[in-house]
């Protein structure tokens, strides 16, 4: 019987955060407005606002790739850890969906 193993690597999440919260995306968007404003401020107000705005759009532009990288690379963890066994089956069987590159014995 094939014992269900929880997740070798669980991600801790504040219970407050949705599953699938945007959370990265909101802070790069945040921190992207600050450094804009902060930068445009030297050209005067007009400058702070066109800052803001453009900092904004920039910061959530990187949030959400670091958001896509994130779950891609999850996903591919998941996988190895399928396919090696760690998180359900037995450490280093082949799944029966998968090639066995090892010579039979």
């Amino acid at each position: 019987m094939t014992k269900k193993i929880p997740s070798a690597h669980p991600v801790p999440r504040p219970p407050s955060v949705p599953a699938h919260s945007h959370a990265v995306r909101d802070a790069s968007a945040v921190s992207g407005a600050v450094a804009g404003i902060a930068i445009g401020a030297v050209a005067g107000p007009g400058g702070a606002v066109a800052g803001g705005i453009i900092g904004t759009a920039i910061g959530a532009f990187a949030g959400q790739a670091l958001e896509e990288n994130e779950t891609k690379e999850t996903e591919k963890e998941e996988r190895l850890d399928r396919i090696i066994g760690v998180s359900e089956g037995d450490m280093g069987a082949v799944l029966p969906d998968e090639k066995s590159e090892r010579p039979p014995s």
